[in-house]
């Protein structure tokens, strides 16, 4: 049977690396007192140095930098989508959203046709 992996909270987590930091301990030692592994303390030092208070979101929450990145992949998506209709909808017969799968028939068949 696999190991169950484990899961930490956030709260651990800060409390882990304020331990780390106020105390004259080892990392060794401390990943040792908290039954972490010491790169895994290290990971998490590493990551509230680079986002402060917003460096463990949780499960499922996005941090500002990845809602952000989501939101732009979204926007160029639509735009994507806008320049497709105009670039093959006279070829087309009908204006709505393309599929992929319709879009890369209609690529085949200009192909195939310009190549004639």
């Amino acid at each position: 049977m696999a190991k169950k992996r484990k899961v930490y909270t956030p709260e651990f987590k800060l409390e882990a690396i304020r331990l780390l930091e106020s105390s004259k301990l080892t990392m060794s030692a401390v990943a040792r007192d908290l039954d972490v592994a010491p790169g895994r303390l290290r990971a998490w030092r590493r990551e509230f140095s680079e986002s402060g208070k917003s460096a463990f979101p949780g499960h499922g929450n996005l941090t500002d930098l990845e809602a952000e990145n989501r939101r732009r992949s979204s926007q160029r998506s639509r735009i994507e989508v806008r320049l497709y209709q105009e670039a093959f909808g006279p070829f087309s017969g009908h204006h709505d959203v393309p599929t992929p799968r319709g879009f890369y028939q209609r690529l085949l068949c200009l192909a195939f046709t310009s190549s004639q």
